[in-house]
């Protein structure tokens, strides 16, 4: 068996043969349930120790490989469990025994098959399932399901010729069998009864997964909490010690084997299929119980297989192979939205997913050869494709030399560094699968999002930066979450999360080394309405030996931003984004003098959402903040687009994620000045953008003032035409005030020309070049005070390498934004004070 047949035939048929098993567990379970029952069994009691088994029966797997996920049971979760026991078992499970008892197993089992008409429409009704009747894969479906309720329709209905299959007379179970009388109309009202249960239950358990990841452990409650339920129901009706004991008999034999491989095996594979192919496939396989049981039936029992039996048979199978073709063919198109790395990430992690059930699903010899073989031969593969990963990684960590992780400390303990990466992982309720269909979200795709964000975690620990800020980590998905939560923690990081307000759904997280950093205070700051944008604020302290100055009263601290700014889609936004670095400052500004900290070093990482030519970027370099990339490469502003770090939804590209690091020693202007002149370079950018020169800009302030001179009016209604003022996103009253007070220097009421052409409105480029003239290291004499820590930059590397060079591979799919990860090395230097 080549590699490639052996990788695609596991990848596709791990789950056709769990759902293969769990009909032949449900084959033996009805026929031995439908003989102790016509023996007289208690059902309540039946159900009652069954389900005790079943949770004795995973409880190992739940305690070993779920281990420590009991403290994630909250009050939500129990309520799910118990819905989940009361519809799946309690009550779907009990009505059908009630129903199995009055009829037969063939005719029971035939209600089973209505359970995929009533999931699709439940499925459908809750928006879980998407039909796609407007695709082709979406009518095999359909026709899939009809053909298999029509099937088990004609089985159950019509009759037609007896085949016999047993030369043996009936004995044994079969005469028991006959001993009970059916009541038709009462079993058919309880068969009925079950199947919506069943349904329902379904529905229920991909709710549970969402919030209750934990499949061993959701599956023993489950189990537990469907015994006490059974136990409690059944004492109502019957308290008698009859009906509850048991002997060394068939019933014994029964309650274990329903126990263990009906309920534990059945719950677990089950659940786990529903993860992976959604809750609409499960109830495809039960027309192969039919079969089952009725061929059984033929064999053991001496019951004869009529001609609409094996009509019925055909229909069903026809009905249940177009169902799984038209699934098979919904996954591949799919897939071909993602490249082949994804794919096979997403492979390679449903293999690991599933290692855990093949100690339940694998019972049969032949199926047992078959999977080991397979998995052999996959995981074989699967572990050739990572070494070149990691070897292709190796190799690009290499660029940065010796700094760029952490053994870096232990090869140069005199110079030891640390990293910071920055990373916009893409949420999955953003990325789209299908750009033709925009509805089409990987947040819809468990399989999809859980392997794209594994290997995004693979990548990060690798590198194990020192700090790591992401964007758009899916906050909304508890799952998503914990994964990433869990992973930060066993590798040694301290964890920050924070969503973004009026619950859209993404947020950030910021993780930092617990060996390189102790944590002093940690703020959230929601720093603007529009766009529901938020950031975070980390306060840590150097721990040794990444401390330059051991032997003296300095502490090593650091101020670490991670943020996410507006994504400018008008002209109006642009101003909402400087104001929401200016709060971002603001708030820098003041934390620093309530806690009355010394200069030190501050670093702002994240998505900006704009490019070295903008007015944010010219906003924090009158700061003092350097690009840490830029630095690292000796790039100037003419050299903006030398590199790229983001393609967008419409195939533009452009560089919007920056580590920006503002060291002690540097030249700052006071805040407000810096935001000043930041608005009048909007204000003149919209001015030349709307082609008017020098007169024709003052004639439009000064708009219908017959002086020589621009009044406050004149400046507000100016202010208002280029859409500045006037709406929710605008400059706020004071705000516009400020920006007079600056314009008019002299302060007599009005601007003359002169203050117009040599000072902010039209010219603040002047100012500007004065700051890059400051902003060297040291800025002079002035304000030098005592010395404390700074960081230099050490390198700067992109991922992928390719936008380094200004373009985007159109084979990464991780996400639609480059991971950026620089290299720090700390240093001793003065620090200097802000000036006006």
């Amino acid at each position: 068996m080549e590699m490639g047949m052996a990788r695609k035939w596991f990848a596709w048929s791990q789950v056709v043969m769990s759902m293969l098993m769990v009909q032949i567990f449900a084959t033996g379970q009805q026929l031995l349930s439908r003989v102790i029952l016509s023996e007289g069994t208690f059902i309540f009691a039946l159900m009652a120790y069954r389900h005790v088994v079943a949770a004795i029966g995973v409880a190992p797997f739940a305690f070993y490989f779920e281990r420590g996920n009991a403290k994630k049971l909250s009050w939500s979760v129990w309520c799910w469990l118990f819905l989940s026991a009361l519809t799946g078992i309690t009550v779907a499970m009990g009505l059908f025994y009630f129903g199995l008892r009055d009829t037969t197993a063939t005719y029971a089992t035939n209600f089973l098959n209505l359970i995929p008409i009533v999931t699709f429409v439940f499925s459908a009704i809750t928006g879980v399932e998407k039909l796609g009747l407007r695709t082709l894969a979406g009518k095999l479906k359909v026709l899939g399901a009809i053909f298999c309720v029509a099937g088990a329709l004609t089985t159950s209905l019509y009759r037609g010729k007896a085949f016999h299959l047993s030369h043996q007379g009936p004995h044994g179970a079969s005469a028991v069998l006959k001993t009970s009388k059916p009541h038709w109309g009462r079993g058919t009202f309880m068969l009925v009864g079950s199947c919506l249960s069943y349904a329902t239950w379904y529905i229920v358990q991909v709710k549970l997964v969402k919030v209750f990841p934990s499949k061993y452990w959701a599956t023993m409650l489950t189990c537990a909490i469907a015994s006490l339920q059974s136990l409690a129901i059944g004492l109502c009706f019957d308290r008698r010690m009859a009906a509850w004991r048991l002997g060394w008999n068939l019933q014994l034999v029964t309650i274990f084997y329903s126990g263990t491989l009906a309920t534990a095996a059945t719950f677990c594979l089950i659940v786990w299929v529903i993860t992976i192919r959604g809750p609409t496939y499960p109830p495809m396989f039960n027309p192969l119980a039919l079969i089952f049981v009725a061929l059984s039936e033929a064999l053991i029992l001496g019951v004869d297989i009529r001609l609409g039996t094996l009509l019925g048979m055909i229909m069903i199978i026809v009905g249940l192979y177009s169902f799984l073709y038209g699934k098979k063919m919904e996954m591949e198109r799919l897939f071909q939205t993602k490249n082949d790395a994804d794919a096979s990430t997403t492979q390679e992690s449903a293999v690991y997913n599933f290692l855990d059930f093949s100690l339940v699903g694998c019972v049969s010899l032949k199926w047992f050869c078959l999977w080991i073989l397979s998995m052999c031969v996959y995981i074989g593969e699967a572990g050739m494709r990572k070494e070149r990963r990691v070897n292709k990684m190796k190799g690009r960590i290499s660029r940065i030399g010796s700094y760029a992780i952490a053994s870096s400390v232990k090869d140069h303990p005199q110079q030891p560094c640390i990293t910071c990466t920055t990373f916009n992982i893409l949420a999955p309720i953003y990325k789209r699968l299908n750009h033709e269909d925009p509805s089409c979200r990987e947040s819809d795709y468990r399989t999809y999002w859980l392997a794209r964000n594994h290997s995004i975690l693979d990548w990060l620990l690798y590198e194990r930066s020192s700090i790591i800020c992401l964007q758009e980590l899916w906050v909304g998905n508890e799952e998503l979450v914990n994964l990433y939560e869990k992973r930060f923690g066993d590798a040694g990081y301290l964890t920050f999360k924070l969503g973004r307000t009026n619950n859209r759904g993404d947020g950030l997280l910021t993780a930092v080394r617990k060996d390189y950093f102790k944590v002093l205070n940690h703020r959230e700051l929601h720093f603007n309405d529009c766009g529901d944008r938020v950031a975070q604020l980390l306060h840590v302290e150097l721990n040794p030996p990444f401390s330059q100055c051991r032997n003296n009263d300095i502490r090593q601290e650091i101020l670490i931003v991670n943020t996410h700014l507006l994504f400018p889609h008008d002209s109006s936004l642009c101003l909402v984004r400087l104001q929401q670095v200016y709060k971002i400052l603001q708030y820098v500004e003041s934390y620093q003098k309530e806690n009355k900290l010394n200069p030190m070093p501050v670093m702002l990482c994240g998505d900006w959402n704009g490019s070295k030519r903008g007015h944010v970027y010219k906003f924090l370099r009158s700061q003092g903040f350097v690009s840490s990339y830029d630095t690292a490469h000796q790039y100037t502003d003419a050299d903006a687009h030398k590199w790229v770090s983001h393609r967008n939804h419409r195939g533009n590209i452009c560089g919007v994620d920056f580590i920006w690091l503002l060291n002690p020693d540097r030249y700052r202007k006071l805040l407000k000045t810096s935001w000043s002149d930041a608005v009048f370079g909007m204000f003149k950018y919209l001015l030349r953008k709307a082609s008017l020169t020098e007169n024709d800009a003052f004639a439009f302030l000064k708009a219908d003032n017959h002086g020589e001179y621009i009044t406050y009016s004149g400046f507000c209604e100016a202010l208002r035409q280029l859409n500045l003022i006037g709406h929710c996103n605008g400059l706020s009253v004071e705000e516009t005030k400020d920006l007079w007070f600056q314009a008019d220097i002299d302060g007599n009421g009005v601007v003359d020309y002169s203050e117009f052409q040599q000072q902010r409105i039209w010219n603040p480029t002047g100012s500007e070049q004065r700051d890059e003239n400051s902003n060297e290291r040291g800025g002079g004499s002035k304000g030098i005070q005592e010395q404390t820590i700074g960081f230099s930059v050490k390198n700067a590397v992109f991922f992928p390498p390719e936008v380094e060079k200004g373009r985007w591979p159109e084979d990464f799919s991780l996400s639609d934004h480059a991971r950026l990860t620089v290299v720090f090395s700390p240093i001793r230097m003065p620090c200097s004070q802000s000036t006006s």
